[in-house]
């Protein structure tokens, strides 16, 4: 039977814990991703307009973030991510406490598990741990004899497909060896509750590209994968170790760390016929790798201050609880991490997090052990490292949020006129998860990044105004903020393809942030 008292329960204690932290503390967007999306969702800083297109996540869910309201300052992006870190939370407790986990330890795990998601939320992250919370729900079905666990483990699975759907098929794979499949389909209600949810998973995929089939979308289509080759998988270094290819396209080396650096406002480098012929003589990226090597520092994230008390929480409740299932799924894991390294991706920790998480939960759907002793040691080393991780995850939080306050006390006489931001993630403070300021609301931002030729951004409302290339070479010349490296390849680039000098029209400080206007000046 299902007890209402104990959902009750831990519904509560799972909203207390994030509420506290959120009083108490200040949390702050753990990558640009999630701050972009909500500047889609909501039409503000990237986007001139709002839309429910946001790329990354499925357009169900963009639609859903664009109907809740904004209260007290808080927009609605940010309300339904801290919403769904509550449900995991609920998941939690309950399918804990529903084990016989004593209370102590569960509450523990919740705030080992939920801390950091809470303080320093990530789509992707609560991604994977809504996948965790539905395997948790399934796990209980056998137990509970009871279709709501089933029911809701398939609604967190289609939440968590919603908010980004590699991350659920990745924790899923994980945690198949740790689930009675054989029992699950040999109940009519779990066949019919499992092929619902495949059904409302291809249509939600259907309906989201059906919205980007517009012939607006066809140049972000066409270029963003190219972008990602040499933004996300090191493509451009690969194509220095051969000038024989760069030097077949009229690319120089100074073109290509534009191209890493997502310089693509100039159509001779952000040309996506040029760019794919390149990388099609390079060769599949994967092959470009030294697997053993990237696979290496893959797992070297192991012991990353963010993973930590996880992972070690995880190996040492296995060595407690030896189960051949968690031992699959731990093979799994670290198979994971390796091949997604070996892919040219290694050290992705807001990937990693749900992994290492499912690991952490993983023991209590096996364990019916009597020994007291045994118990007491998993309580008390759940409890440190819970203590443990808090303090780390409290400490960065308070120094992200002194950045924070910073940048907004420094930036509000920022202007309101397009500026192009590149390379830099200190604006990105001006926008914290809870209570947006009016004044930064009002920012456009031009930002050489993924959203670049989305037909919502300011970049491609600006473009129709006014081509950064031809502001860069105008009496005016173009306002950037961005790090003073990066100064350095656009000098390069107006020699390169101008036979020019960049010129410091002015420099205009706000605090770590300088508003410079340049000028690539010919010469005579």
């Amino acid at each position: 039977m299902i007890s209402q008292k104990i959902i009750v329960v831990s519904f509560s204690i799972s909203a207390l814990i994030v509420t506290l932290l959120c009083f108490a503390f200040q949390p702050q967007w753990n990558t640009n991703d999630d701050i972009a999306m909500s500047m889609v969702a909501h039409g503000y800083g990237l986007a001139a307009y709002g839309s429910p297109n946001l790329v990354f996540s499925n357009v169900i869910w963009g639609y859903l973030v664009r109907t809740i309201p904004e209260i007290n300052s808080v927009l609605g992006y940010s309300i339904a991510t801290l919403s769904m870190i509550v449900l995991v939370g609920t998941a939690l407790i309950y399918g804990l406490l529903s084990l016989n986990v004593n209370l102590i330890t569960t509450l523990a795990l919740a705030v080992l598990l939920l801390t950091r998601p809470v303080l320093f939320p990530q789509f992707t992250i609560n991604s994977g741990l809504l996948m965790v919370a539905a395997v948790i729900c399934w796990q209980l079905y056998p137990i509970k004899q009871h279709k709501l666990p089933l029911l809701a483990g398939c609604m967190l699975a289609y939440l968590s497909y919603l908010i980004r759907s590699r991350e659920t098929l990745l924790i899923l794979i994980l945690a198949l060896p740790l689930i009675d499949w054989r029992y699950f389909f040999s109940k009519n209600t779990a066949k019919i509750a499992f092929l619902t949810l495949l059904m409302a998973i291809a249509i939600s995929a259907l309906i989201d590209r059906q919205h980007y089939l517009g012939s607006e979308w066809q140049a972000f289509k066409t270029f963003n994968s190219l972008r990602a080759s040499f933004t996300d998988h090191d493509a451009g270094t690969y194509l220095k170790q051969h000038p024989d290819i760069l030097a077949q396209h009229h690319f120089s080396p100074n073109d290509v760390d534009l191209s890493t650096a997502g310089f693509f406002i100039d159509p001779t480098i952000g040309n996506p016929i040029t760019l794919q012929a390149m990388i099609n003589e390079l060769g599949p990226l994967s092959k470009q790798n030294d697997l053993i090597t990237k696979a290496a520092e893959g797992l070297k994230k192991i012991g990353h201050p963010d993973l930590l008390p996880l992972f070690a929480v995880a190996f040492l409740l296995l060595i407690l609880h030896p189960n051949k299932r968690l031992f699959l799924s731990w093979i799994l894991v670290i198979s994971a991490i390796a091949i997604i390294s070996t892919l040219g991706r290694p050290g992705v920790l807001r990937v990693y997090i749900p992994m290492v998480s499912l690991l952490v939960i993983a023991p209590f759907f096996f364990t019916q052990d009597e020994n007291m002793t045994r118990n007491r040691l998993a309580s008390v080393i759940i409890i440190i490292s819970s203590l443990f991780n808090s303090s780390t995850v409290l400490t960065k939080n308070q120094s992200a949020s002194s950045t924070s306050e910073r940048v907004r006390q420094n930036t509000k006489e920022f202007p309101h006129s397009p500026v192009i931001l590149w390379g830099t993630n200190l604006l990105i403070h001006s926008y914290p998860v809870l209570k947006q300021s009016p004044s930064a609301l009002s920012y456009q931002l031009n930002g050489l990044g993924v959203f670049n030729l989305a037909p919502y951004s300011v970049a491609t409302a600006e473009k129709k105004l006014h081509n950064p290339i031809d502001q860069l070479m105008s009496e005016a010349g173009l306002s950037v903020i961005t790090p003073q490296y990066r100064i350095g390849l656009l000098q390069n680039y107006c020699k390169e393809h101008f036979n020019g000098d960049l010129k410091y029209l002015s420099n205009t400080p706000f605090g770590e942030l300088k508003l410079q206007r340049l000028k690539c000046e010919l010469k005579e």
